[in-house]
């Protein structure tokens, strides 16, 4: 790297540093979605954004469907190379009902994008986000996972990343698959332990958590809902700690 320094324009040094932890971070995701999916497994990415998941999803060898209300990600989303029926893109919001929603952003990023009112006033009051506003709002057709294991079959793992929004996705889901994630937002652990009781009740009761962008299980033993409730309520208002909750059938 320092030969590089000395060769090339600060610029395309950075550029080239960013390429290179992306790629780093893309082999992580490849790595760890391995661990418990297989070739051909269906899986809906609830909330893909510009489909980092997607991209990893797809090297696995899975068949994705991403859900994407913001139309610009999913433009990003189709330009993916995959195999003819392996992707397809649902530019719509996921919810408990079929219908509409407003859809809030800003800040010149399409991260946080969200329905959830809750989320935007606790996280701001949180300071995690203070800075950020979510001044634009737009319309975006709605639709429920049930909408989609109608549409698309039964998956075998969801993943679910909403920004605060994941209990009304959970709320239209009957069809369980055998392994699901979503977003943990500490300073909501009253809807992460809602979350919880409708996995336990679809029959998923093992679970595990991901902090941050680790990629790799925080656990090496699967633990129970009881445990999983007590994980949430020590980590409760530590705005320090993010990741995603797992769950899957008892194996």
């Amino acid at each position: 790297m320092s030969i590089i320094r000395k060769l090339l324009p600060s610029g395309l040094v950075d550029h080239y540093r960013v390429r290179r932890e992306r790629a780093k971070m893309h082999a992580k995701r490849v790595a760890f979605y391995r661990s418990f999916l297989l070739k051909d497994d269906m899986v809906f990415d609830i909330g893909a954004n510009v489909g980092e998941r997607v991209a990893a999803l797809l090297e696995v060898g899975c068949r994705v469907v991403a859900v994407e209300p913001q139309e610009e990600c999913c433009a990003l989303i189709r330009k993916f190379k995959a195999k003819p029926g392996s992707l397809h893109v649902v530019p719509k919001a996921c919810g408990a009902t079929t219908g509409s929603a407003e859809l809030r952003s800003g800040s010149g990023t399409d991260v946080l994008a969200t329905i959830s009112k809750e989320y935007i006033s606790t996280v701001k009051k949180s300071g995690r986000f203070g800075a950020h506003s979510w001044e634009k709002t737009k319309t975006v057709p709605v639709c429920t996972a049930d909408d989609l294991v109608r549409e698309f079959g039964t998956p075998r793992f969801i993943k679910i990343d909403v920004e605060g929004f994941e209990v009304p996705v959970l709320e239209g889901l009957n069809t369980a698959p055998e392994i699901l994630s979503f977003e943990f937002t500490p300073e909501m652990a009253a809807a992460m332990q809602v979350c919880v009781g409708h996995c336990e009740r679809m029959g998923l009761v093992e679970f595990n958590i991901s902090y941050g962008e680790t990629m790799r299980f925080a656990r090496d033993e699967w633990i129970s809902t009881a445990c999983m409730r007590e994980i949430i309520d020590v980590l409760e208002g530590d705005s320090s700690l993010f990741g995603d909750v797992f769950a899957r059938r008892r194996v």
